[in-house]
């Protein structure tokens, strides 16, 4: 069971690498090229040419293929997929800005800053602050946690979760997605 506790949010965000691919591709042809860019999404010199060379495709016949089939071109995509592990280092590491700059594929920091802020309209020291404001950092489930079903009208609180070393009741956070 994996209990997650976050704010819910109803900006336009960078959707997982998984479902981007998952989701959107309607063509068997294009995976190889969306398992090349979640492979070489770091390589800050990848480029449609080079995409395109490893498929055996023209340029211009990739840049159409990829488009009917996935709704994004390839640099709109290899920029979501970037900013997605981008979130990820910043959310569960301590690394400085620029070093997830260079380890997710961008040339300068500030290149990485203006597209971070174009996807999540947000730059990402100020995501980062307001990620771990949400409490995704430190979280530990309490001993005493029930696996109970609350859509059946059983609605008693249960003490689940510590943070920031206070406990909360089940009921009084509505953030908490569980997965069972």
């Amino acid at each position: 069971m994996i209990v997650w506790l976050g704010r819910m949010s109803t900006r336009n965000t960078v959707q997982s690498g998984a479902s981007l691919a998952a989701t959107w591709c309607r063509d068997q042809s294009i995976r190889p090229v969306l398992k090349f860019i979640r492979e070489n999404y770091a390589d800050s010199n990848l480029a449609l040419d080079e995409i395109a060379s490893f498929v055996g495709y023209t340029k211009t016949y990739l840049a159409k293929k990829f488009r009917t089939a996935v709704g994004l071109s390839v640099h709109r995509y290899l920029m979501r997929y970037r900013i997605y592990e981008a979130k990820s280092l910043l959310r569960y590491t301590e690394k400085p800005i620029k070093e997830v700059a260079l380890l997710t594929g961008f040339k300068t920091i500030h290149h990485f800053t203006r597209v971070f802020s174009d996807f999540e309209q947000i730059p990402p020291g100020k995501w980062r602050q307001w990620e771990g404001a949400a409490g995704r950092k430190g979280i530990t489930i309490s001993p005493s946690f029930e696996n109970t079903d609350m859509t059946q009208g059983e609605r008693r609180p249960v003490d689940i979760i510590t943070a920031n070393g206070r406990t909360v009741p089940l009921c009084a956070c509505p953030q908490v997605v569980r997965y069972s």
